[in-house]
C-alpha cells in the first residue's frame, strides 16, 4: 500500500496559542488530529497528550512486543479499530489524571480524530467536532458525526441546516476526551478505494467552509495545494479559530 499525505496547523486570525495538534506517518498508515481546550496552555498541552498517546499506542506499542509489556493487553489486538479505540480512552486519562494534579489545567480537554488505514481498510475513532471526510471521485461526505450541542439539536428537528451553519453555541461539544476518565468514543471501519482522499480538519476549517467549498478545492488541486488554499481560505474568511487540515491520498492499494 502507498500513501501520501500533507497537514498543516494553523494559529488563525484570532487566537493568541494554536491549541491543534496533529501527526501524520504514511509508513505506519496513521493520521490524528486534536483541537484542545481549556484554560492556559491547558487545551495545547491536552490536544499534543492525546495524539501523541494515539501515535504510541498504534506505532510503538502496537507493533514492539517488548513494548507490550507496559500497557493493558485489554488496550492492544489485533483487531485495529478495537485498539484504536481504545486508544482514546487512555489518552483521556491520561489527560484527567495531569489536570487533577494540576490545578492550573483543571477543565481541559480536546477532540481527538483517529485514522488508521490497512489493508482494503480505514479505521476510524473519534471524540468531539473535529471531522474526517472522504472524496471519492466527485462524492465529498463526512464521515464522523460531530458530537456538539448544535447537531444534537439537528438530529432531533429543532433546528435546521441553515440554522445550524449560524447558530451562537455551534462551538459547545457534548464529548470531549480529558475532562472525565472516562468518554464514549464512536468507531467504525470502511472500506478505501484507490484514488480515495481523506481529510482531517478541526471546526477552524469547518466553520468557515461550506461541503462545496471544501469538494472544489480538492478536486482542482494536488493534495499539498489543497491544504495551504483551504487554510487560507478559512483566514480569509474570518480565521475565527486555529485550523488544522490533513488531507490523505490513497496512492496504491
Amino acid at each position: 500500500m502507498i500513501l501520501s499525505s500533507w497537514g498543516i496547523s494553523d494559529i488563525g486570525n484570532k487566537r493568541l496559542i494554536n491549541e491543534d495538534f496533529f501527526f501524520t506517518n504514511d509508513q505506519h498508515h496513521l493520521y490524528v488530529i486534536a483541537d484542545g481546550m481549556g484554560g492556559h496552555a491547558g487545551g495545547e498541552y491536552a490536544s499534543k497528550i492525546a495524539v501523541m498517546t494515539v501515535k504510541e499506542i498504534m506505532t510503538t506499542a502496537r507493533t514492539s512486543e517488548p513494548f507490550k509489556k507496559y500497557f493493558d493487553k485489554a488496550y492492544i489486538s489485533d483487531d485495529h479499530e478495537h485498539t484504536l479505540k481504545n486508544s482514546l480512552l487512555l489518552a483521556s486519562t491520561k489527560i484527567a489524571l495531569h489536570a487533577a494534579e494540576n490545578v492550573e489545567l483543571k477543565g481541559m480537554g480536546t477532540t481527538c480524530v483517529g485514522l488508521f488505514i490497512e489493508g482494503t481498510h480505514a479505521y476510524v475513532a473519534y471524540v468531539g467536532d473535529s471531522r474526517l471526510y472522504l472524496l471519492r471521485n466527485t462524492t465529498f461526505s463526512q464521515l464522523t458525526d460531530d458530537h456538539s450541542l448544535v447537531n444534537e439539536q439537528l438530529k432531533m428537528g429543532i433546528i435546521s441546516k441553515e440554522e445550524a451553519a449560524r447558530h451562537a453555541f455551534k462551538n459547545i461539544i457534548t464529548r470531549s476526551i480529558g475532562v472525565t476518565e472516562n468518554v464514549d468514543v464512536d468507531s467504525f471501519q470502511c472500506t478505501i478505494q484507490k484514488d480515495d482522499i481523506f481529510m482531517l480538519a478541526t471546526d477552524g476549517l469547518s466553520n468557515m467552509l461550506q461541503g462545496d467549498e471544501i469538494k472544489k478545492i480538492l478536486l482542482e488541486h494536488d493534495i499539498q495545494t489543497a491544504v495551504r488554499k483551504l487554510i487560507s481560505q478559512a483566514n480569509a474568511y474570518g480565521g475565527d479559530d486555529n485550523v488544522t487540515v490533513v488531507l490523505i491520498k490513497v496512492m496504491e492499494i
